[in-house]
């Protein structure tokens, strides 16, 4: 009995011996684990970042479209009252900079068209962003005068 006692003791301490041994073999990751993952999210990277400089440049042309639309409703409310354009931005009294740290803004117009028409202008500062025009016009149709046969 007591070699019996021996074996199944022997028995439970080498099976306890292996499981903690497959236990621990178990609890990490290997290296070729780590590189798979490491790839991965390289690649998710390479994609992602484009998209997310993107972002960056569309909100900078933001800005500009927002001005240049500023200024269209300004020249208009101008043109309203006063009957011409003017190629001066602080006349229109919308708040506007003539300069940011991305865009140069500008009204522009001949001095002898100004009564006819305008280009609001927002020249990029830096490499990649768009730079945007926008142009008002003004078209005068002459009254027609009806004649009838009797």
């Amino acid at each position: 009995m007591n070699s019996r006692f021996r074996q199944i003791l022997l028995g439970q301490l080498l099976s306890h011996l292996n499981y903690k041994r497959e236990k621990d073999r178990s609890e990490g990751f290997t290296l070729i684990e780590l590189l798979v993952v490491i790839v991965i999210v390289g690649v998710l990277s390479a994609i992602a970042l484009p998209s997310f400089l993107n972002q960056s440049i569309k909100a900078k042309q933001s800005e500009a479209k927002a001005y240049v639309s500023s200024l269209y409703r300004g020249q208009y409310t101008y043109y309203s009252e006063k009957s011409t354009f003017t190629n001066n931005i602080t006349n229109l009294g919308v708040g506007i900079s003539t300069a940011t740290t991305n865009y140069q803004y500008a009204s522009e117009g001949d001095p002898a068209l100004l009564t006819t028409r305008i280009t609001n202008k927002a020249t990029s500062r830096k490499v990649g962003v768009k730079s945007y025009a926008g142009v008002l016009v003004v078209v005068k149709i002459q009254q027609m005068k009806q004649y009838s046969n009797m």
